[in-house]
Order: structure tokens, then C-alpha cells, then sequence
């Protein structure tokens, strides 16, 4: 452990101080996105509520912006809807879509189109539904009705961000923490403090080297489903290892999550480093996951791997872990893998 880059909690308060600065500029952003969107599908003839359904939204505001954070990373993301009366056609959503983010790309997500570009270092997305379908869509549904917390829960939920966010154990796309799940973690817990005891004290007799089902539980106030029942277990062991040292010698990384990290954290095992041009994390966690299982399984070989994808606003970066220890079968699977992701 390189203990450079930790700091006492004293540290991760100034930092987090530090970002709460930006959080007037982050809601500028978001009125001036919202009234964009509004004006736009005005003049089209539409009247829809336009909401934020993430960390960015103004009554929410759990976001953080790390000080620290390389440039080429995001600085946050804001999520958009757009609800409206009555049921559009898909190629009315795609038009509409294209002109509320010109630059943009449309993709289907679960089903949904959806567009997304970038603006002032940010990740906007887009998303155009009903009421009807608002409804029961979780994003909107958890907006709505569970979204509203004390100033100081939202300071603590940014101090869990920044921790998850710098021990590479955050975000959704990549089998980690989600923003719901670090919002509820704080709000059952008591705080930020409360939280990360309630973790450890959870994965304190986990064992790191056998998959364990479920050894952390955060339920959603929508549906009662565990928010954190499909982490990877490689997250899970990390988790353990991060909140060890905040709880028990008081340290806390203090730098953005890299590949030095990420070596550091699996010694012994071949880890690689790859960039990808597509704009979408989940996907590129996908194909990274499906190209690691058809190259061991080319080899014949069974090994528990670990993959992690860091966001960046001109790529993807992902990284892996495979525990091979002969030379061998370390140069077989880097060869293999390189062709297979070389040729997508």
C-alpha cells in the first residue's frame, strides 16, 4: 500500500468541501439543459414535464465531483426524461431526440431509445416516455418518492460516492456500487461513518476467495430488492479491504482510481489495461466480460477473473485481472484476447 495516497478523514473532508463548491455549477447546468428541452419540444408542439432522474437533479444533488479527478474523466452526468401525455412513435422519439442533442448518439438501452452527448465535460442522456410508463420506470419512481434527503445525508452520500468512486468500486455498468444503493446505505446508517461500518461489519467474514451470495443487503424502498445483490465479488473483496482501512486505521484514499491501483490490488495475477471507443461503459463491460470467458475457455482453463471499466469522456478504459501464474498460459491468453478485442 502506497500510503501517499491515503489520508486521514480530515483529508477526504477537504476534499469534499472542495467539491461541494462545484455543486452551484452543476445545478446551472442542469436548469439550463431542462429549459433547453423545454423550449425545443415547445416549438415542436409538445407540452412534457422534464426531470433529472440522477445525483444531478436540484432536490437531490448526492453528486460529487472529485478535485482530483484527471481531466479526461467525466465530471458527473445528468440524466433526463421526458414525460409526456401520450404515446409517441418510435421514429417521433428518434426525431425529437436528434433535435434536443444534435451531436448525440441514439442507442436502445433496455429497450428504451435513448441519446446521449457531452456538455461542459459532462455526460447528458436523454430518455423520452409516458406517464403510464413513468410510472413504473424504477429511475423516475425513486426520484419522485425517495429522492429527498437532509443536507447532511447529502453530504454524506457524497462523501460514500467519493470513497466507492476512488477505490474503483462505483458504478452500475460495472457490476459495483450504484448511486441508489450509496443513497440508502447512508440514509438506513445513520451517515457516512455509519455506513461504512455497516459495511464492513457485513463482509468482515466474507470470504474473498469462494463466491459468497449476497453478503450485503441495501433494499430498495420501491420493490424491497437488494441494490447490491449482483455485485462482483472482486468489488466485494475491495469493499472489505477499503472500509478496513477507514474503519480500523482511519485512512482513505485520496487519489482517483488507476491501473497502478489495480495491479497493486491483485498481485500475482496477469493484469491488463485496454481502452475502447465505444461510448457506452455497460457495453464495453459486456464485451470485455464475453471475450475474457471465450478466451479461457479456448485455452480450457477455469479461473475467477475480475474486470472494472473506468468512464472517460473520449473512451472506455477497461481493466482485468485473470489469476494465471505460468508464463505460458499468461502469453496464450494476452494473444488471444488482443486478436478477439483488436477485431471488434
Amino acid at each position: 500500500m502506497d500510503i501517499e495516497n491515503y489520508c486521514t478523514k480530515h483529508g477526504l473532508e477537504r476534499d469534499l468541501r472542495q467539491a461541494e463548491c462545484a455543486l452551484e455549477t452543476i445545478v446551472q447546468i442542469g436548469d439550463t439543459v431542462r429549459i433547453n428541452v423545454h423550449d425545443i419540444l415547445k416549438r415542436q408542439g409538445y407540452d412534457a414535464e422534464i426531470l433529472l432522474v440522477g445525483s444531478t437533479n436540484p432536490d437531490r444533488l448526492t453528486t460529487v465531483i472529485d478535485p482530483m479527478s484527471p481531466d479526461d474523466r467525466y465530471l458527473c452526468d445528468f440524466d433526463v426524461a421526458v414525460i409526456l401525455p401520450h404515446a409517441i412513435t418510435v421514429a417521433e422519439k428518434e426525431r425529437l431526440l436528434a433535435l434536443i442533442f444534435p451531436d448525440g448518439k441514439t442507442k436502445n438501452v433496455f429497450g428504451r431509445l435513448e441519446r446521449s452527448t457531452s456538455i461542459q465535460k459532462c455526460l447528458a442522456s436523454i430518455a423520452i416516455c409516458t406517464e403510464e410508463e413513468a410510472s413504473t420506470h424504477t429511475p423516475i419512481v425513486y426520484t419522485r418518492k425517495f429522492s429527498r434527503f437532509t443536507k447532511e445525508e447529502a453530504h454524506d452520500i457524497r462523501a460514500l460516492r467519493l470513497f466507492t468512486n476512488r477505490n474503483g468500486l462505483y458504478g452500475g455498468f460495472t457490476r459495483g456500487f450504484k448511486g441508489i444503493a450509496l443513497e440508502q446505505l447512508v440514509h438506513a446508517h445513520g451517515g457516512f461513518e455509519g455506513a461504512l461500518e455497516a459495511i464492513y461489519r457485513s463482509l468482515q467474514h466474507c470470504a474473498c476467495t469462494t463466491p459468497t451470495e449476497e453478503p450485503l443487503t441495501v433494499k430498495s424502498p420501491i420493490d424491497g430488492k437488494n441494490l447490491v445483490g449482483n455485485l462482483q465479488q472482486d468489488i466485494i473483496c475491495r469493499t472489505h479491504h477499503a472500509t478496513e482501512l477507514a474503519i480500523t486505521r482511519g485512512l482513505y484514499k485520496m487519489t482517483p482510481y488507476t491501473i497502478v491501483d489495480w495491479n497493486r490490488e491483485h498481485p500475482g495475477a496477469l493484469t491488463v489495461r485496454l481502452e475502447s471507443d465505444n461510448d457506452d461503459p455497460y457495453e464495453t463491460y459486456k464485451i470485455t466480460e464475453r471475450l475474457v470467458r471465450r478466451t479461457l475457455g479456448t485455452l480450457g482453463i477455469t479461473a475467477r477473473y475480475a474486470t472494472l471499466v473506468i468512464p472517460h469522456r473520449a473512451n472506455q478504459e477497461a481493466l482485468l485481472a485473470v489469476p494465471l501464474f505460468e508464463e505460458n498460459q499468461r502469453a496464450s491468453f494476452r494473444r488471444i484476447f488482443q486478436r478477439r478485442w483488436d477485431s471488434i
